[in-house]
């Protein structure tokens, strides 16, 4: 709507500049001449929280592929328009999806190297999944040397502290006791 007023008031401002500026030789809009308008919607400010919240509710969005949806989403957008934004999510998503299985064969093919994984490559599903176990009775060493890449596992030490400072708590005072029968 904003665009088509745009459009109309110019037309009405590029005739009215011609006729009055005919006689005296400045320059002259031409027939062809049309106002492009770029708009842009006001942002305001808002929590990066509420922001994140908005981003991947729009990507929830786009992934279901629903064109009503992305129309409502994007209503300054012409079908044509969001047919090649439809496309090019999907072909966004095959990427990542490529990407995501290149990365899960690389740590199928380290944790075989390092003895962790055993392959069956003869049993290949129907999917072209590689049928394979991992051995149960492996140690954390073994595996911290089979993949060094990989980040050993951290021991939660407030855990740790809060069941020793019980145990302290309650030895010490035992030996308050004792002492104070002691003295008496």
């Amino acid at each position: 709507m904003f665009n088509e007023r745009e459009q109309q008031l110019f037309n009405v401002i590029k005739a009215l500049w011609n006729s009055h500026n005919s006689k005296s030789g400045s320059k002259k809009f031409s027939d062809k001449a049309k106002l492009k308008i770029t708009y842009r919607a006001p942002q305001f400010p808002t929590d990066p929280k509420t922001q994140m919240e908005t981003i991947i509710m729009e990507q929830n969005i786009l992934q279901t592929g629903d064109k009503v949806a992305y129309k409502k989403l994007y209503p300054h957008l012409a079908d044509k328009e969001i047919d090649k934004l439809i496309k090019e999510v999907r072909k966004n998503r095959l990427e990542q999806a490529q990407e995501d299985a290149r990365v899960e064969v690389a740590k199928a093919e380290i944790l075989i190297a390092g003895g962790i994984m055993e392959s069956n490559t003869s049993n290949i599903s129907k999917s072209g999944t590689v049928n394979s176990t991992i051995k149960s009775d492996i140690t954390l060493g073994e595996l911290a040397a089979a993949a060094p890449d990989i980040a050993n596992p951290k021991v939660d030490n407030k855990a740790k502290h809060a069941e020793d400072s019980g145990k302290q708590g309650s030895d010490s005072r035992k030996t308050n006791k004792t002492s104070k029968l002691k003295n008496k």
